[in-house]
């Protein structure tokens, strides 16, 4: 199955939610969550391939991703399953 290295969104995704207890404890990072898209677009699998270090926002960086609405891929016209790599940060900015 491919693994498709441009994420393409059906529409804008909102901003990861930041737990209140990884702010309290000034933790900050970069989650990559791999995603299986079917055909339709739906998310039917979604995993942390790339940990923050911080449990916390491994979780947090899932859910948010849960709640995207992405294009699937296609080859010759048509929409196939495939892989997407989804990069979340959390910055305390």
């Amino acid at each position: 199955m491919p693994i498709i290295d441009r994420v393409r969104f059906a529409k804008p995704p909102l901003p990861p939610i930041y737990p209140r207890l990884a702010i309290k404890r000034r933790q900050s990072g970069l989650v990559m969550v791999r995603v299986l898209l079917g055909p339709s677009g739906a998310i039917e699998k979604c995993r942390v391939l790339k940990s923050s270090g911080y449990k916390l926002l491994d979780d947090a960086a899932i859910k948010s991703v849960k709640r995207w609405h992405f294009e699937p891929a296609s080859m010759a016209g048509v929409r196939i399953r495939s892989w997407v790599d989804v990069p979340v940060e959390f910055n305390l900015r």
